[in-house]
């Protein structure tokens, strides 16, 4: 394909991605809201901190605090380039990156197709299913991961195309396709933690390889001993190599982690293992999440819990990654092409994340680790459509003459009009809201900004620290400090508002159920004082 091709695609994704940003005012929800605020915070010179405390897995000490700790930081950076080259802390100018990523999105697909089918028009209608992404199309031009993780994506099988045809040719090309995968793969981890997934399924290759030559070593009797040697080595390089390029990346991140933490990971997240419910993220102390309290609740309800998981991420596999009717068009593309080791990496890939979002960590792959983590291996999916369109006219040929030329036009334009339909769909019912009549996309933003004035007009001083449902909404709202309500009574309320200096708290109808009495009857308790309700909210003051 020429140029002029891949920019009509971009064209068309920047198209569709402004149109779908100019109706969100806001992030959104909790996730794109902590990435937007993060970002926020370093273009303002506040490095990787926060005045949030949006969960307590790692018993925070309190405000100001270490950021980042959960989720990765790319996305935040990403937020503040954009503000920085704009010179603007707004959210128009900290998405301004992701508008450009969601645009590249279709480009890059139609490449990842064209790789695989050499056929234009295949690539052209991976590249428009790209742009008319279904479920994902809200997600990829506000402060998340999704766009990221996308591009990141295609690039990575982009590679592996060009590793594959240039393992055997001049060194420069080898290492430089090496250093960029090291460099993809560190960029992926950098934006989800579950992308050092890509980097160990490509280092694996590459030490399958280095094994395969030392075997070939030790019994080859065709060639000299130097010669074997020399060939060794030059597998040996091409693992540091790779290793090198994503050390470019994670060296910097990983120096961080020890220098706050004194450790490679941040503290705390592991304990989203041991979780009995969802809620329990927001539990505190989180020490209480241990594999004995898990195992307590008996093999039947753990057993439960991931047969749950298995139909919610199964639902995720067919309406997300399959947009409903196209998932038998991507699985028969793959069955074509299972002998090309991409589709082999792209399918281990796909099992990996699909069992670890299941079975080890079920709550949060079932409530959105599933559909972030897909977001990667969407331009392979899609890559796949048209092969397996082609797969399919071949059998109508065979058993109804159908000609090849009409039927892929026909069906390609079927195709697309229902991603842009479904698409369409999406839009309207999660960001337009037209089942409630009410705009729904920054909804709860809103709501904060209505609640914040309310709390001015009492004479709150914005140094005050709130608790609320949804601590990086409300800071990005506001600018004010805020800490999330934990999964618990009304005691550890109380313990968490004291602990980390709380002063008021604002009680949604989206509350903890142990919290049910205070808001269903509002009025003074021990410890807090009722100011009054505003919006079905129920504000307090710590006493």
């Amino acid at each position: 394909m020429r140029f002029r091709q891949y920019l009509i695609l971009f064209i068309l994704g920047c198209t569709v991605s402004i149109s779908i940003a100019t109706l969100e005012n806001w992030p959104g929800y909790m996730d794109a809201d902590y990435y937007f605020a993060g970002g926020k915070r370093l273009a303002s010179g506040f490095g990787f901190s926060e005045i949030i405390l949006w969960n307590f897995l790692d018993d925070p000490e309190g405000i100001p605090h270490p950021s980042h700790m959960y989720w990765m930081p790319l996305t935040s950076i990403i937020v503040a380039a954009g503000m920085k080259i704009l010179s603007d802390l707004s959210f128009s100018a900290g998405r301004t990156g992701f508008i450009l990523i969601a645009g590249l999105l279709p480009p890059v697909t139609g490449a990842v197709a064209y790789s695989f089918s050499h056929r234009k028009i295949s690539a052209f209608l991976a590249g428009f299913l790209a742009a008319f992404s279904g479920f994902y199309a809200p997600y990829l031009v506000t402060t998340d991961s999704f766009s990221i993780f996308a591009l990141l994506g295609g690039v990575f099988f982009l590679l592996l195309d060009w590793y594959s045809n240039n393992k055997k040719r001049k060194l420069h090309r080898k290492i430089f396709v090496l250093l960029a995968f090291g460099v993809i793969t560190g960029l992926m981890h950098l934006t989800r933690t579950d992308g050092v997934i890509w980097f160990i399924i490509f280092g694996l290759l590459v030490v399958s390889y280095l094994a395969r030559g030392f075997v070939e070593w030790s019994r080859s009797q065709y060639e000299s001993r130097k010669d074997r040697s020399s060939r060794l080595w030059s597998l040996t390089a091409d693992l540091v190599v790779f290793i090198l390029g994503y050390s470019i990346v994670m060296g910097p991140w990983i120096i961080r982690n020890f220098l706050v933490f004194d450790s490679y990971f941040p503290p705390g997240g592991w304990r989203v293992l041991w979780l009995t419910n969802y809620d329990e993220i927001f539990i505190y102390p989180a020490i209480i999440l241990t594999p004995s309290r898990w195992l307590a609740t008996g093999l039947q309800e753990i057993l439960e819990i991931r047969i749950w998981a298995l139909g919610q991420n199964f639902q995720t596999t067919i309406a997300v990654q399959g947009m409903i009717i196209l998932l038998p068009l991507m699985l028969v593309g793959m069955w074509e092409y299972r002998k090309d080791f991409r589709i082999r990496i792209g399918v281990s890939i796909w099992i990996l994340v699909f069992i670890i979002m299941t079975f080890l960590i079920p709550f949060v792959g079932a409530r959105g680790g599933y559909f972030h983590a897909g977001a990667a291996l969407m331009p392979l999916f899609l890559a796949m459509v048209p092969i397996g369109l082609e797969k399919f006219i071949f059998f109508g040929k065979q058993l109804r003459d159908w000609k090849p030329g009409k039927a892929r036009i026909g069906f390609s334009i079927i195709i697309i009009g229902v991603a842009f339909f479904l698409t369409l769909g999406i839009i309207l019912t999660r960001v337009v809201g037209i089942k409630t009549n009410e705009f729904a996309w920054g909804a709860g933003e809103e709501a904060y900004s209505s609640i914040e004035q309310e709390l001015v007009d009492l004479g709150i001083g914005n140094e005050m620290v709130v608790m609320v449902n949804n601590p990086p909404g409300y800071t990005v709202v506001t600018g004010r400090a805020a800490v999330a309500i934990p999964d618990g009574d009304e005691k550890m309320l109380i313990d968490v508002a004291k602990r980390y200096q709380v002063t008021y708290i604002i009680l949604e109808s989206n509350h903890p159920q142990l919290l049910d009495q205070i808001y269903n009857t509002p009025g003074n308790q021990d410890g807090l004082r009722f100011l009054g309700t505003y919006l079905d909210t129920h504000l307090f003051i710590v006493e």
